[in-house]
């Protein structure tokens, strides 16, 4: 999906906006699509064009655990079965 990003001249974000529209007149704005998990932080204005700055969204505590568990999961499923040899 679209987003709408209108910035100042310093790189700064005053709006996000996706869906529906109007494209702004006279004021600074980015029409970009990005993947789910990313977060637009600023607009880099030292490059022409200008360009969206992206970053990945840190993981949640629930996903840190998650990863966590099925390590261990993995780790005792091998344990098992050197064992058993």
């Amino acid at each position: 999906m679209k987003t709408l990003i209108v910035y100042d001249n310093d790189g700064k974000i005053f709006s996000q906006i996706s869906g529906d529209y109007l494209k702004p007149v006279g004021i600074p704005y980015l029409e970009i699509e990005y993947q789910e998990g990313k977060t637009i932080v600023s607009v880099d204005v030292s490059v022409t064009p200008h360009k969206a700055v992206i970053i990945d969204n840190p993981k949640s505590e629930t996903q840190l655990i998650k990863e966590r568990l099925e390590a261990t999961e993995q780790m005792l499923l091998q344990m098992m079965l050197e064992g058993m040899n």
